[in-house]
């Protein structure tokens, strides 16, 4: 349980020192993608909350087109409703090692979260014509 405890708070501060040197204003849009190769809840929704609640960011879709989607609620537990944009991978359903992928995009330079900003916006997949990759679109 401790060691539990230590990887999440450190990651954590991780998260949130990544997402402090992302320019949201770049060229490549100010995207973040937190991955694990853990299932644990603690571990990856409740990072991936804490993020939301302490920096400007909001869920974005991964863009994968497998997986399971991220718990909205856990044990009595409830978190951002978009979580369901993450992806949860198990080996018994997938073939692969256990992991987590969520992709965040940040859209100002100011501290702090969610907790006082209207519902993030949902942001959806166009087709690029001119370079045939996926590139996010904001709807606002």
């Amino acid at each position: 349980e401790k060691d539990i405890q230590r990887c999440f708070t450190a990651q954590r501060q991780i998260l949130l020192n990544a997402i402090d040197a992302v320019n949201e204003s770049s060229a490549t849009g100010g995207y973040i993608v937190y991955s694990t190769c853990s299932i644990l809840v603690e571990e990856n929704e409740a990072v991936v909350q804490y993020a939301l609640n302490n920096r400007p960011v909001k869920l974005v879709e991964t863009g994968l087109e497998f997986g399971v989607e991220g718990f909205s609620n856990f044990k009595g537990t409830s978190f951002h409703p978009f979580m369901k944009y993450c992806r949860r991978y198990y080996p018994h359903l997938h073939n692969l090692d256990g992991f987590f992928v969520a992709k965040l995009k940040k859209y100002s330079t100011k501290q702090g979260g969610n907790k006082k900003e209207s519902e993030p916006t949902v942001e959806k997949k166009k087709k690029n014509k001119e370079d045939d990759s996926n590139a996010s679109i904001a709807d606002d």
